[in-house]
């Protein structure tokens, strides 16, 4: 019995009879009426419709006033530099 992705060989015949044979074997086979239906795949919920969660009002995030830490080599510096440049 052929696995699904096997090669096997179709032939039709003169008096128009249709032959399927896999290593060498025929093999027995039935005509369907029509094609069946695929099943339906499940929905997948796709990550870039989710919305990015924020913190809440009450968050310290948001309480930040945006107070910034500055390097102490650079403050160094430039007090330095305001001392060189004339007035």
């Amino acid at each position: 019995m052929p696995r699904p992705g096997d090669k096997l060989a179709v032939s039709e015949w003169l008096d128009g009879s249709i032959h399927l044979l896999y290593k060498g074997c025929e093999l027995q086979y039935r005509v369907l009426p029509e094609r069946p239906e695929r099943p339906t795949p499940p929905k997948v919920r796709s990550s870039l419709s989710r919305k990015k969660p924020t913190p809440g009002p009450d968050h310290p995030w948001r309480r930040w006033q945006g107070e910034q830490k500055i390097n102490p080599v650079c403050v160094k510096e430039l007090a330095e530099g305001a001392k060189e440049s004339p007035p």
